[in-house]
């Protein structure tokens, strides 16, 4: 059975399931069909590129892990990585509304 990529299934699937109160195509006006957005929110990032995006340092994420906070990450071969969603997500969870 071959295995369908995250690219390939529907993002209002995805979304519901790992960040409950944050949906990049409502909250970001993005277009859930076109591809180049799929791929956009699912690209995968290193360490130094995720904090560059959020805004911190690579040694401040390290922190972040340690104590188990930050955004989601990914363990690839032992490097650590970090999907554009996962940091939109943490960014979301952020802001407040008064």
């Amino acid at each position: 059975m071959p295995r369908q990529s995250l690219l390939d299934k529907d993002i209002a699937q995805i979304e519901p399931l790992s960040h409950p109160h944050f949906s990049p195509i409502n909250d970001l006006g993005l277009d859930s069909q076109d591809p180049e957005t799929r791929a956009w929110l699912f690209e995968i990032l290193t360490c130094k590129e995720a904090a560059k995006e959020i805004k911190t340092t690579p040694n401040a994420l390290a922190t972040f892990r340690c104590r188990g906070r930050g955004p989601a990450y990914l363990k690839l071969g032992g490097k650590i990585m970090y999907r554009r969603l996962d940091l939109l997500a943490y960014h979301q969870a952020g802001r407040v509304e008064p």
